[in-house]
Parts: structure tokens; C-alpha cells; sequence
């Protein structure tokens, strides 16, 4: 695994969905010994046979799991097998996927940021020279992939998509998803501990501001500290 881009293919998620069957088998077996060793299971039989009826539980376990997935799912089906290569250029690939070799390569979404783009974000044509960029479905935005940041990709017009509302709120998920309702009783708290604590004034001030109270400042230390013009003279 790794943080950009996955190592995966047909044949890998076949082989771990199949050796799945090996821990389903062993809840299996944990069951039959201890059906056995409560004298539920097999009471009359002697302590070699009970083993033996351990182990053979464990691969039928192994077997209906394996055979489920490959007479069921049909894993190696025609249509699901994707071709070994397949030429695509970066406008296709982007259709289908959010990560690409731009967006992927910390180094040239650097150069895109900064070198394609000046101080003020705007956009050197003469730097970049229609070569494309690291960024999702808006060409102008510069983007580095993240798992996790991938709404980041989206449109701003689009973003809300990832948050649908639930009870005339907007959290992240469906409402048969785990994380829905832990956004919910994690807002329920921040809610309850902002009611309970006052909250602590703070003074919003601009940079005019600043710069006035800063001169007042320095003002005021100059007065207390130096003589003024009409003492000098």
C-alpha cells in the first residue's frame, strides 16, 4: 500500500478474498471445539475422533467459503478481466480516476504552483506553455492527491455532494454509514461544551488597526523616553 496510489490487481483481490476463508474457518472450528468440550457436540465420541471433527469443520468451513466465491462471484469471469494494457492519455484517465502521474508527483505539483504561477496565483503562459497541470476537474486549480482529500478535486459547486443532508444538517456519509452518526454525536458535544463554557473575548482587529495601535505604541515609548523638540531647545 502505498499513500498515493494502490498495488492491486484481479488476480491479488481473488487470492485475498479466497484466503479469507482461512479466519472464517477458524470461528468455524472454535465453534465445533467448543461444542465438543461442553459435551454439546459429539458427546460419545472419543477425544482423537472430536479432533478429527474439529479439523474436518475447519475445511468444509474452507471449501463452502471457497466455493461460494468462485461459483457465486465468478471472479475470473471474462467481463471482469481487464486488459493487460491499455493506452490511455491523461484526459481519459482523468474521467475515471482523481489520482494521475501529475497530480501524484509532489515535485511537479511544486512546479506548477510556483513556477507555472506567480506571487499572485495568476498563470505565466510563457513558463507553462500549454504543458497540463497537477489538478482535478478544474483545470485552473492546482491539486496534490491525497487519500482522504479527494473531494478537494471536485468543483466548488460539487463539494456539497459529499455532505447530503440528514435531519436538515450536512454530514459527511449516507445514513446507513458508521461515520454519519459519529459526525452527529461529535457535533452534539461540541454543541453541549460551547453552551456549558462562556466563550473567551477576543478582539478582531484589521491591519489598519494594528498599524495605528503599533504607532500609538511606539509613540507613547518615544514620548516617555526621549526628550521632545522643545526640550532640546
Amino acid at each position: 500500500f502505498c499513500k498515493k496510489c494502490y498495488y492491486t490487481s484481479n488476480n491479488v483481490d481473488n487470492c485475498v478474498n479466497i484466503l479469507w476463508g482461512i479466519p472464517l474457518s477458524i470461528v468455524a472450528a472454535a465453534w465445533c471445539q467448543w461444542g465438543c468440550r461442553a459435551e454439546i457436540l459429539f458427546p460419545s465420541l472419543r477425544y482423537e475422533t472430536k479432533f478429527a471433527m474439529v479439523c474436518l469443520t475447519f475445511g468444509a468451513s474452507f471449501g463452502i467459503w471457497t466455493a461460494a466465491y468462485l461459483f457465486g462471484v465468478k471472479p475470473w469471469r471474462d467481463d471482469l478481466m481487464m486488459p493487460e494494457e491499455e493506452e490511455l492519455n491523461v484526459l481519459e484517465v482523468k474521467e475515471n480516476l482523481f489520482y494521475s502521474w501529475f497530480n501524484c508527483n509532489p515535485v511537479f505539483v511544486l512546479k506548477c504552483a510556483f513556477l507555472w504561477h506567480d506571487d499572485e496565483g495568476n498563470e505565466v503562459a510563457s513558463k507553462r506553455k500549454q504543458h497540463p497541470i497537477a489538478c482535478g476537474e478544474d483545470p485552473t486549480k492546482v491539486r496534490f492527491y491525497q487519500i482522504g482529500k479527494e473531494y478537494l478535486f471536485l468543483k466548488p459547486e460539487r463539494q456539497h455532494l459529499a455532505f447530503p443532508a440528514h435531519w436538515n444538517k450536512g454530514w459527511p456519509g449516507g445514513a446507513l454509514e458508521f461515520e454519519t452518526y459519529l459526525e452527529m454525536a461529535l457535533d452534539a458535544v461540541t454543541d453541549l461544551f460551547a453552551k456549558l463554557c462562556k466563550p473567551r473575548e477576543t478582539r478582531v482587529m484589521d491591519d489598519k488597526g494594528d498599524f495605528v495601535l503599533a504607532k500609538q505604541l511606539l509613540d507613547d515609548g518615544c514620548d516617555g523616553c526621549l526628550p521632545n523638540a522643545a526640550s532640546k531647545r
